[in-house]
């Protein structure tokens, strides 16, 4: 084989071998949430198996018709991802919201990416001897040091060109079904040239890529009008029209999230703890500027450009294309009062010194999108320095009110008392409920004490604030102090969330949000 065509199909499949790494994560984050369970699963079964494939291809590379194997590992290869695809769209949908929270991406992990990673792991040794048989006088070392040199590159930019290029350009379909053609087209090619394709073998050839074709062109089926659907920087992408308690809704789908959903045709926020964000009228009747932290469908921003017509609102969402998505289906104006900034929350005002009069933090759409950035002690001091002096702060969090010995939200509750001496929690559903809820924080960055049961609040003419004692929690019930603060240094979101969900099947419908969700 030559020089230079044994390096160039080397820096593919470690291109491959990266991009894979890259779009497991966003296979699975649907069905398992971009947590610290799935990276970590994903990372060791496809280090497992590449490992136990350098293993097996050091026995390998001894077969006589060692050009020969190396292509048709090369063509199984490829098969084998385009079974990642078919899989994606015949299998998760079945068993990837019954998986438990903690080991389902391990388990998914291994299903999917299992036989990929060890085909991938199997060809670089036979690459090494390869090379060696054919130039017999070059030494070991710099016949090994160049496979891996050209390997490695491979990785980056697989890896980059997948993260900063085709995921934003392409749909991860698009991606895998490409890459496995790739090594089909190498595969089928190198035995060509080895003559070692003969007789029937060219129905099946033709057989593999249009299966190929049609794994690329299968849709997902949501059992709802979806009327968007695409990739998008961080997560998969939905928006479709459904019924909610026999009324028209349209939702916007992050992953597994459920990111927003509104009223057709009126545009009314449907979700009751979106409707929250009106708690700062406990304090103030009109607010001069506000940041949202997480636009999502922007049904937040919408309503306070409605019910505040003087005020400043701005945005700060990480996914770009979310502000044009609720531009077109959810009814957002073009204000020049709205300004929207692609970034991260916490960097957003790690870069201004502007403050405001209400921040409003809502991160914490279902459980399996919990920044573990948007949770901690620093992070919500930041909030607190980054308000006027009787800004507002409100925060939703999600979690159910048992104690126990390990808990996210009372951890979460001592650490924004510690940032927020004057402040309430209220339950979405009730006070009173063991199962997982909404949790509302209200902070107030001042001295004006709110007495939730007092005439000012109980005749309110807003029914939620009119409800407010009923969901008030009362903290006196709880020990906090058995509890950590959470920080930077020491944040376990996923494993606290996950010892509240580790008995619970991810497709059973915890909270009104997953109302939405397609069966």
């Amino acid at each position: 084989m030559k020089h230079h065509l044994l390096l160039s199909i080397v820096f593919i499949l470690g291109a491959i071998t990266l991009m894979l790494e890259v779009l497991a994560v966003r296979i699975l984050s649907p069905y398992s949430g971009n947590t610290i369970y799935t990276y970590s699963s994903v990372l060791s079964i496809i280090l497992a198996a590449l490992s136990v494939g350098y293993y097996l291809g050091g026995i390998l590379s001894e077969c006589k018709n060692l050009v020969r194997l190396f292509y048709e590992i090369i063509l199984i290869t490829g098969v084998s991802i385009l079974l990642i695809r078919l899989m994606d769209i015949f299998i998760l949908p079945i068993i990837g919201y019954k998986l438990p929270y903690q080991t389902g991406p391990l388990i998914m992990s291994i299903m999917l990416f299992f036989l990929p990673g060890l085909l991938l792991g199997i060809i670089s040794p036979l690459a090494i001897n390869i090379r060696k048989k054919t130039y017999p006088k070059q030494k070991a070392g710099k016949i090994f040091s160049e496979i891996l040199f050209f390997s490695t590159i491979g990785n980056i930019f697989g890896g980059l060109s997948t993260s900063f290029i085709f995921i934003p350009n392409f749909g991860i379909s698009i991606i895998i079904t490409a890459a496995g053609i790739i090594l089909l087209v190498i595969g089928i090619g190198g035995l060509i040239l080895n003559n070692s394709i003969k007789g029937k073998t060219k129905y099946i050839v033709i057989f593999i890529l249009a299966t190929s074709l049609f794994i690329n062109f299968s849709s997902e089926e949501t059992g709802q009008p979806v009327i968007y659907s695409k990739d998008g920087v961080y997560e998969k992408i939905k928006v479709f029209d459904t019924f909610f308690k026999g009324k028209p809704v349209r939702v916007l789908q992050q992953d597994r999230s459920i990111s927003g959903v509104m009223y057709l045709p009126s545009g009314e926020i449907t979700p009751q703890n979106m409707k929250y964000f009106i708690l700062y009228k406990l304090y103030k009747n009109d607010i001069k500027n506000a940041l949202i932290l997480g636009g999502g469908a922007y049904l937040i921003p919408k309503e306070l450009l409605k019910i505040s017509p003087n005020a400043e609102i701005n945005v700060a969402e990480i996914e770009p294309i979310l502000f044009d998505i609720a531009k077109k289906y959810f009814y957002l104006p073009d204000d020049k009062r709205l300004h929207n900034y692609t970034i991260d929350g916490r960097k957003f005002l790690n870069s201004i010194d502007k403050k405001y009069d209400l921040i409003y933090s809502d991160a914490f759409y279902t459980y399996f999108s919990l920044p573990v950035n948007f949770s901690t002690y620093e992070f919500f001091r930041s909030i607190k320095q980054h308000l006027n002096s009787e800004g507002i702060a409100i925060i939703n969090l999600i979690d159910e009110l048992t104690p126990k010995k390990k808990s996210f939200i009372f951890s979460e509750m001592k650490t924004l008392k510690t940032v927020f001496l004057n402040c309430h929690f209220f339950a979405v559903a009730s006070p009173f409920s063991k199962e997982v809820q909404n949790i509302i924080f209200l902070g107030y960055n001042g001295n004006k004490k709110i007495d939730i049961n007092n005439k000012e609040v109980t005749n309110n003419e807003n029914p939620l604030i009119k409800g407010l004692p009923e969901k008030i929690i009362n903290l006196t019930l709880y020990d906090l102090e058995r509890y950590p603060i959470l920080t930077d240094d020491y944040s376990p979101v996923e494993y606290l969330i996950g010892n509240t969900l580790k008995n619970i099947k991810t497709d059973k419908k915890i909270t009104a949000l997953f109302d939405f969700l397609p069966d």
